[in-house]
């Protein structure tokens, strides 16, 4: 759930950049609060002083900002901002294709995570690592990274892992036109995490996904199948959330 609203956040933010500009003064306003500040206020201007530098696409300068939130983290001993600021660093080099960057920074998080047991980080950061792969044509490197995250995830009897690699595999199968492998891998994906608490949006990915599949296949009929067994789920979700479909909507419109 945590990592979901971070992802959500930071492609939010980047997603706007080209509609949105935050102008230097507001950065610059920013910056002269930080000598008066500290704790908890420190790190909630630093936190909006990171996504003002992601915004306007200043990776480097966002990189320095979650550096320093780390090591503020650090000394509050808030071991779980920590986590998501480790892997905020990683999500903006992701979304910015700075991969090279991005596989160092994995190498130095991801033991982290994994020393402190934070595992959906520990699996997202791997998965970006393998999609990392598979985004500049690696597509052989790409599929052993997955391989090798769903037998980590047996060994730890992960089922989050598993569903993280499944959904990672199908889109490695369908960018090589292996649709019924595809398909299939989206469909355990979503069999794991139909049963896991707050996951809602990975089964929809899943969902999403495995039509672009079937309709690349041109299997309509099937197709339409599974679109069946999405809405249903999206109405089952809508009746549970307090905002019912509304919450939902773009899901429905997919």
């Amino acid at each position: 759930m945590r990592i979901r609203r971070i992802i959500q956040t930071i492609t939010a933010i980047i997603g706007l950049t080209a509609c949105i500009t935050t102008h230097a003064s507001t950065i610059d306003s920013l910056k002269q609060l930080l000598p008066k500040q500290e704790g908890q206020q420190l790190q909630k201007t630093y936190n909006i002083l990171a996504r003002e530098y992601a915004q306007q696409g200043f990776v480097s300068e966002a990189l320095d900002i979650y550096n320093r939130l780390i090591d503020l983290d650090q000394q509050l001993g808030t071991e779980q901002h920590e986590s998501n600021h480790r892997y905020n660093q990683l999500a903006v080099l992701y979304y910015y294709h700075q991969f090279d960057s991005l596989r160092e920074a994995i190498n130095e998080h991801k033991p982290w995570f994994e020393h402190h047991q934070k595992w959906e980080e520990y699996f997202y950061s791997w998965k970006l690592l393998a999609d990392s792969y598979y985004m500049t044509g690696k597509i052989q490197t790409a599929l052993r990274e997955s391989e090798k995250m769903i037998e980590d995830a047996k060994q730890r009897d992960s089922d989050f892992g598993r569903s993280q690699a499944l959904i990672e595999m199908g889109q490695i199968y369908m960018g090589m036109e292996q649709h019924d492998e595809a398909i299939e891998a989206y469909r355990r994906a979503i069999e794991l995490l139909k049963n896991m608490d707050g996951e809602n949006h990975n089964v929809c990915l899943a969902y999403l996904r495995m039509c672009e599949s079937l309709d690349r296949k041109k299997d309509y009929q099937q197709e339409e199948r599974v679109c069946a067994e999405w809405k249903k789920y999206l109405d089952s979700w809508a009746s549970q959330s307090e905002n019912g479909e509304e919450a939902i909507y773009s899901y429905y419109t997919d």
